[in-house]
């Protein structure tokens, strides 16, 4: 019986090479990495998320606030620097009276005229009335004034009163608005600087969590150096790990804010498009500002550390 012989030829050896895990090898070989490089299971790592769910709230909110409170401020100061009183003595005379009236009637930066009832004066000026029983002091005439423009210059108008009446005094709001202003720019300057100590305790948390957890898993980070991970490729991996705990956790907290003032304008009843939208569309956006500041805080502390060693 005879046998067929095939000829055996050995095959060609092919030389694998090792390039270094770094550039673009992090998408082929990021799965990989990731595993060696499991930062999800340090709890260094995993506290970011709600540091960043609280901190990203109340950044949102003093953001949203100082904004919202200042659009309002601005609508209030300029209603309220169109407003004018002028207070006629108590014995100006019915033709007097019937005078100024004219002058602000013919007065083309007067918009509206407005003269106030004795029950309005009395709660003006804080009257009691057993006094007028006992002193018999009579009250002076009040007239509010709305003019055009905030910016509404009144001696010109106030000489033309005090010729017909030369005790009578008008007066505006601008010392009451601006004493109010200053008061609020104080309260803004304190939530800015609120804000600027969050961003600090993030970035210290941050680079104290990247630290732990890097020296946590020195031994794993040793073998991807040994095959060949670069410094570079290392810091790519614990920025992606930081910016998706920082990114769920400014998520949530956008949400949260976003729902808080919304329950908010329910009863503060304040303008949806004027107020309230442009102050929560910065408010949301600026929580973004978080994850991008601990990516690039958890990016130098690794490239630092991986440089001076993890023993360092």
């Amino acid at each position: 019986m005879a046998t067929s012989r095939r000829r055996l030829t050995p095959r060609k050896k092919t030389q694998k090479t090792t390039k270094p895990l770094g550039g673009l090898a992090i998408f082929s070989v990021s799965d990989t990495a990731r595993r060696a490089l499991a930062l999800e299971q340090a709890g260094s790592v995993k506290v970011l998320f709600w540091l960043v769910l609280l901190m990203g709230w109340l950044f949102a909110m003093l953001t949203a606030a100082s904004l919202g409170v200042q659009l309002q401020l601005n609508q209030w100061r300029t209603t309220q620097l169109k407003q004018l009183t002028l207070y006629l003595p108590y014995d100006t005379s019915a033709q007097e009276s019937d005078d100024v009236l004219d002058v602000l009637l013919t007065y083309p930066d007067v918009n509206t005229t407005r003269q106030q009832s004795r029950t309005q004066v009395e709660a003006q000026l804080g009257y009691i009335p057993e006094l007028d029983s006992m002193v018999g002091l009579p009250l002076p005439q009040v007239i509010d004034l709305e003019v055009a423009t905030a910016e509404f210059d009144g001696e010109n108008l106030r000489q033309q009163i005090t010729e017909i009446v030369p005790d009578a005094m008008l007066t505006d709001r601008r010392q009451a608005v601006q004493s109010i202003v200053q008061s609020v720019r104080f309260v803004q300057l304190g939530a800015f600087v609120l804000q600027l100590l969050i961003a600090v305790v993030l970035a210290i948390t941050v680079s104290l969590s990247v630290v732990a957890g890097l020296r946590a898993l020195a031994r794993n980070l040793s073998v991807l150096q040994v095959v060949g991970a670069t410094d570079s490729f290392l810091s790519q991996m614990v920025i992606r790990r930081v910016l998706i705990n920082t990114v769920m956790g400014a998520g949530v907290a956008a949400g949260a804010a976003v729902v808080l003032t919304l329950l908010l304008q329910m009863w503060l009843h304040v303008s949806w498009q004027a107020v309230l939208l442009p102050s929560l569309a910065v408010g949301v956006f600026s929580v973004v500002l978080l994850p991008v500041l601990a990516a690039a805080v958890a990016g130098i502390q690794t490239k630092q550390l991986l440089k001076l060693g993890l023993d360092a």
